[in-house]
């Protein structure tokens, strides 16, 4: 689970995660305006480093498939997060499941789920907090 990186809170996710018993590596990211890119860095390649290559991929699959992507993708959205991630997941076919720490009841919620339908594809498991970052 990939979750930007503010240290008063990194706890709670730790205890969230070992309440659900859940067999997750909490890996934290300094929050930029490029977050995303680095998750997918870190999931896909293994490394944080190339954030800019995801980035520029993810562009240019958005500009080249805006039939696919709907009448939303246009230059001035293409920062959008959720067109980002719908883009990033058909890109390189993957599901995105987004959490978010619940403080009320100490636990995660998924607030997002998109991607490719497919069962055998990889599943990338991320955070969203203080509604910016993940």
């Amino acid at each position: 689970l990939m979750f930007p990186r503010l240290d008063q809170d990194i706890k709670y996710i730790q205890n969230a995660i070992k309440k659900e018993k859940l067999e997750w590596k909490l890996i934290t990211v300094t929050p930029t305006n490029n977050t995303i890119y680095q998750c997918f860095a870190y999931m896909i390649y293994g490394d944080l480093n190339q954030a800019s290559n995801i980035k520029q991929e993810c562009i240019h699959f958005m500009r080249f498939n805006r039939d696919i992507l709907g009448s939303n993708v246009s230059d001035k959205n293409i920062a959008n997060d959720e067109i980002n991630i719908v883009a990033l997941c058909m890109l390189y076919k993957v599901r995105i499941r987004v959490f978010k720490y619940n403080m009320e009841f100490n636990r995660l919620d998924i607030v997002f789920d998109r991607g490719v339908d497919d069962l055998n594809v990889p599943i990338i498991l991320l955070s969203r907090h203080l509604d910016k970052y993940y």
